[in-house]
């Protein structure tokens, strides 16, 4: 039987560096998906968002870990 490959997401921000105080948004562009797609949002593993392809943000800090889970 085929097998069907796991949803994953490609992370877009449209600047590579941030200064402190900046807004941020990072968008997921999802794919190997059905219609019913969950976005779960996660800086240092903890969850800050959800249900949007989008995140917006100005709390980041130097070392932070963005990461989109889909579901």
């Amino acid at each position: 039987a085929d097998s069907c490959p796991p949803p994953s997401a490609a992370i877009s921000v449209p600047d590579t560096i941030i200064c402190a105080g900046d807004e941020v948004v990072f968008t997921a562009l999802a794919s190997n998906h059905t219609d019913a797609i969950t976005y779960e949002w996660l800086v240092n593993n903890t969850i800050v968002a959800e249900h949007s392809n989008t995140f917006r943000t100005h709390d980041l800090n130097d070392k932070d870990s963005v990461l989109c889970r889909i579901t």
